[in-house]
C-alpha cells in the first residue's frame, strides 16, 4: 500500500494538485454538523480523532476500528463493508424492501 501511494504521488501532476488541495482557503463549516438529519454511520479507527462527530450528530451511529489506521477501507475493507452493509439493512426492512 505505501509502494502504491508513492507511484500515485509521483504521477504527473499529482504531488503539485495535493499541494493546491492542502492549500485551498475552505471557510470552517463545523458549526453546521449539527445541523445533519440524516443516518449517519461514522467509521474510524481507535487512534484516529473522531472530531467528535458522533457527539455532534444526533442519532448517528460510530464503529471504531481497534487496529486500523487512516485508510480504513484498504487497510480492513471487510469491516468497512460490513459495517455499512448491517448500518443499511434497516433502512431496506423500513421501506418494506426485505433483508
Amino acid at each position: 500500500m505505501v509502494d502504491r501511494a508513492y507511484q500515485l504521488i509521483g504521477r504527473p501532476g499529482n504531488r503539485s494538485a495535493f499541494v493546491d488541495v492542502a492549500n485551498t482557503d475552505q471557510r470552517d463549516r463545523s458549526a453546521e454538523i449539527p445541523r445533519v438529519s440524516a443516518p449517519t454511520l461514522l467509521l474510524r479507527s481507535s487512534g484516529i480523532d473522531g472530531q467528535h462527530f458522533a457527539r455532534d450528530i444526533a442519532g448517528s451511529r460510530e464503529l471504531v476500528h481497534p487496529d486500523g489506521g487512516h485508510l480504513l477501507p484498504e487497510e480492513d475493507p471487510r469491516w468497512v463493508a460490513d459495517a455499512i452493509s448491517q448500518f443499511l439493512r434497516p433502512a431496506k426492512v423500513r421501506r418494506g424492501d426485505g433483508v
